[in-house]
């Protein structure tokens, strides 16, 4: 899978792939590895790659929530 643009966060270590993969993961363990319509969700490693790089946009989304810096009292 070529890198995405949301993968990029140098300032955190933090790879969006890899948060998009255990969020995958962690959602079919949460449903029974069944998508939202009642289907069998695929492997990571199966899905299509538009899927896959949807998947680390919404990641990198909130890696940079996550990572943000929070403002100082009275800024």
């Amino acid at each position: 899978m070529p890198s995405h643009p949301m993968d990029n966060t140098p300032a955190t270590g933090v790879h969006a792939t890899e948060v998009a993969r255990a969020g995958y993961e962690a959602y079919g363990q949460w449903t029974g590895w069944k998508t939202h319509d009642g289907h069998d969700m695929l492997p990571w490693i199966e899905l299509p790659e538009h899927v896959q790089l949807a998947w680390v946009a919404a990641a990198g989304g909130i890696v940079r929530v996550m990572f943000r810096p929070t403002p100082q009292d009275g800024e």
